[in-house]
């Protein structure tokens, strides 16, 4: 007793210790470039602030980029290779991270050693699965689809122009939201993990998978003319609370034998839905750069969303009936993720000036203590564009005026990796099993924790870090591998 005392004293103390760090005030922090605190908007930059580049100065950044992702070890050849359902997808979703993760070793940057191909074990085959899983959503006229007892539907939606994306659940209903999110996380963990694919054959599909999802999204508004962009379906079908209608929830049926008329909505405003849509056309452009046409539509429909976030009166959070499904509580953090994707995708230093943005930075509540933001979820991009920025800051190195902002960003990152550990005490931990547990849904965080982590040792470890501050104390990268582990598996346990 006198020991879980004590051990419960040490908890205390060192998650006192840790909030301390996490409550570093923002307002006490002085930009020695006063850039940042011009830009109200982040999405309205003052060009005079940047400096004007060539076409060839970006083109160079962008080659950088694609070399820090592409740089991956050799693969060596001849070796054998209604509401539930809603939530299901999303454990679909967090489970082929985790498996991606877990299927081969992470490997670091600067590895040389080649991977050698798996052979056909239980996670192998799980990936497969799981990448079964979003073939089997398809909307849309499937002509080679992977599920042989899924036909065509969807095909009278939006009046004929909103016909393919996923089907949500079995609801039927198709949220924009949710699918940009889905497909910035897919193209995300190509980027990290395409050896990985490769090595178990599914490189080419979770790629059509990702290419499926992203041709929906520039479907949801225009994306092609010279106009600015005046409103964005989010959302096809509707399941109304006790209808008597035929509507989505009313009548639980195969796709196929969908017979009534389904509903549509757009929103004229929301730089959330904008900003995670953007996100999801900017990182998918970089998983399909050899496709060079392709590559710049899908950055060209991500462009043109800016423009329609960086109207003041479209500041709100996208708001209807798809709220009851998937809330968004704020845009900020959208809206950083947005220009940190967008950094990526063009290697334009505009985007990465928004992203270091000191007001931008303060409105996603960067030092705020509420767990729940200390983990990436459809809600909370927050932590994802940390990473995001920490890598650029890691591996690829940035210049003046940006370096201060991603010293901040990698510092609360940090803090955000200290609070998973357990003796900390910072997030709620279920005692028997060690799984993360955060509000209703819990896997989700779970799993995107673990892929966050494992990400995040990644990234230390290719530069030959060893270890993270954790207040005063060091923590070895290989505690945190030790923790993503334990998610998948605790993860995988329940999921099944």
């Amino acid at each position: 007793m006198a020991t879980e005392i004590d051990e419960e004293k040490s908890d205390s103390s060192s998650s006192s210790h840790l909030s301390e760090e996490l409550s570093f005030p923002f307002e006490s922090y002085q930009l020695e470039n006063q850039k940042a605190k011009l830009l109200i908007n982040p999405f309205e930059v003052e060009r005079e602030l940047v400096y004007p580049r060539p076409k060839a100065h970006y083109e160079g950044v962008l080659d950088r980029i694609m070399k820090s992702w592409k740089r991956k070890p050799e693969i060596k050849r001849g070796v054998p290779k209604h509401r539930k359902g809603k939530w299901l997808a999303f454990g679909f979703l967090f489970l082929l991270l985790l498996i991606v993760l877990i299927t081969v070793p992470i490997v670091t940057q600067k590895s040389k050693r080649a991977v050698e191909v798996p052979r056909a074990d239980n996670y192998s085959i799980a990936l497969k699965q799981a990448l079964l899983f979003f073939d089997a959503q398809k909307s849309g006229h499937l002509v080679h689809n992977r599920v042989p007892w899924r036909g065509d539907s969807g095909l009278h939606d939006g009046g004929g122009r909103l016909v393919g994306g996923f089907y949500d659940g079995g609801e039927n209903i198709k949220y924009t939201f949710p699918t940009a999110f889905s497909m910035t996380m897919l193209s995300w963990s190509v980027l990290e993990f395409g050896h990985h694919y490769r090595a178990t054959g599914e490189y080419d599909h979770v790629t059509e998978i990702i290419r499926w999802g992203v041709d929906y999204i520039l479907k949801t508004f225009d994306s092609t003319s010279n106009y600015t962009v005046s409103h964005i379906y989010s959302q096809v079908g509707v399941a109304k609370s006790n209808s008597t209608m035929p509507d989505d929830g009313y009548c639980w049926q195969r796709p196929e034998d969908v017979t009534y008329r389904r509903s549509y909505e757009s929103v004229i405003g929301g730089p959330d839905l904008a900003g995670e849509m953007i996100a999801a056309l900017a990182s998918a452009s970089l998983v399909f750069r050899e496709d060079e046409l392709y590559s710049r539509q899908l950055i060209k429909g991500a462009e043109k969303l800016v423009e329609f976030c960086s109207l003041p009166e479209r500041h709100y959070t996208y708001t209807g009936q798809k709220n009851k499904a998937y809330n968004s509580s704020d845009f900020h953090d959208e809206e950083l993720w947005a220009a940190a994707w967008l950094f990526y995708a063009t290697g334009n230093y505009e985007y990465l000036s928004r992203a270091t943005n000191e007001r931008l930075a303060a409105k996603t509540k960067l030092f705020s203590r509420t767990p729940s933001l200390w983990i990436l979820s459809y809600d909370n991009k927050l932590p994802g564009a940390l990473l995001l920025l920490t890598r650029l800051r890691i591996i690829l190195g940035v210049p003046y005026p940006f370096e201060d902002m991603l010293q901040i960003y990698h510092k609360v990152l940090e803090k955000m990796m200290c609070s998973y550990m357990h003796q900390y005490g910072v997030l709620s931990l279920q005692k028997v099993r060690g799984l993360i547990v955060l509000g209703p849904q819990p896997l989700q965080y779970a799993a995107n924790a673990a892929y966050m982590s494992a990400v995040f040792a990644g990234y230390l470890q290719s530069q030959g870090i060893p270890s993270w501050a954790c207040g005063p104390a060091y923590i070895p990268l290989e505690t945190l591998k030790n923790f993503s582990t334990s998610q998948v598996f605790t993860f995988c346990l329940l999921i099944l």
